[in-house]
Formats: C-alpha cells, structure tokens, sequence
C-alpha cells in the first residue's frame, strides 16, 4: 500500500507540474501576441504623429470689403454685384439695392429720341 501511495504522490506530483509548465508556456505566447499587437499599435500611432496635423478653418476665411461702409465681411454672407469685370461686396441687401439705384444710368433727353 505505501508503494502505491507513492507511486499516487508522484503521479499527482507529475500532473501538477505540467499543468505549471503548460500554464507558463500559454503566457509567454500570450505575452508575445500583446508585445507584437503593441508593437504594431506604437507604428500607426508614429505614422499620425508624421501626419501633418491640419487646424480646423471654418469655409468662410476669405474676408471682403463691403463697397458701400468699407468694412470686412466673411465671403459667404456678403451680397454680390457683378458689373463687367468688377465685383462689389455689400452686408445688406439695401446697400446692393441703394448702390444699383444710385448708378443707375441717367436716361437724357437725346437717349429718349433715340428710342423714339
């Protein structure tokens, strides 16, 4: 009996360490997978770093000149009037109207034959 006790100690004793050993082996392949993902992660993360960062710019950076007050206004919300190659900028639409108003041309009397 006290060899079979033995003999039952050394096997237990057996079982344990491999399961030990095999438990060792999983974490280091565990630990590599985790070294490589890391590895892998600190590459993207350098090549945004190389990235040139570009700052937020809303769409309206252009500044123009109204025509009429001589402030600046953002592009997009200002009025426009095309005459010929010229562009005119106004912050309201009454100035744009006041400003068509005023140049308009001045109908003469001989203007009024000719149409006549």
């Amino acid at each position: 009996m006290e060899t079979f006790m033995n003999f039952l100690g050394v096997f237990i004793t057996g079982v344990v360490l491999t399961r030990i050993v095999i438990t060792i082996q999983m974490m280091k392949q565990y630990q590599k997978a985790q070294r490589e993902q890391m590895s892998q992660t600190e590459v993207i993360n350098q090549a945004e770093e190389m990235e040139p960062k570009l700052a937020y710019r809303p769409i309206d950076i252009e500044d123009v000149t109204d025509h009429i007050s001589g402030k600046q206004i953002p592009k997009t919300q200002a009025y426009q009037l095309v005459r010929g190659d010229e562009i005119y900028y106004f912050s309201s639409w009454d100035d744009r109207t006041n400003f068509i108003e005023s140049t308009k041309k001045v109908e003469t009397p001989s203007d009024e034959e000719e149409l006549a």
